[in-house]
């Protein structure tokens, strides 16, 4: 869904049907504790945010009172022999609306809520409803509140 400049490396998104968790939503998890670490929002750094989700204490101790974490969901995944998939950053996940869900592609839930791996702060992560016009921009969303995900790769 997204290529760089270059032509040669870019984002590529999970099949429609996610293994493990097809319709299933999840918290971001680790309501209530910072995860500073998880702040960027630029194409390029959900693989870190997202690392440093599963890394934090709170995940560790159930994810701040949330089971089922959505960037535990995506590291723990293995598809057609990947196993670095990981939760879009606020940035890689709007690309993904534009480019795949507007165009009518991807299979996405008409109007869900996506969740991104990029914190606002203790409380909130950004999150984005996948709606049929590409002037849908993210919003805020509590970290308890359970949304889809759909993880992406980099190539």
């Amino acid at each position: 869904f997204y290529l760089e400049p270059s032509g040669v490396n870019g984002l590529i998104a999970s099949p429609s049907v996610n293994p493990g968790f097809d319709g299933v939503t999840s918290a971001w998890g680790c309501s209530a504790v910072n995860v500073a670490a998880a702040r960027g929002t630029a194409i390029g750094s959900g693989q870190a945010n997202t690392t440093s989700i599963v890394r934090d204490p709170c995940a560790a101790i159930g994810g701040g009172g949330v089971a089922d974490l959505a960037a535990e969901r995506a590291d723990d995944l293995i598809i057609n022999g990947y196993s670095d998939w990981y939760l879009p950053s606020k940035d890689e996940l709007e690309l993904m609306h534009k480019n795949l869900h507007v165009a009518g592609l991807g299979g996405f839930s008409a109007n869900a809520y996506y969740w991104s791996s990029s914190e606002i702060d203790a409380t909130t992560a950004w999150r984005m409803q996948f709606t049929g016009t590409a002037a849908t921009t993210p919003s805020t969303g509590a970290k308890t509140t359970a949304h889809q995900i759909r993880v992406i790769r980099a190539f």
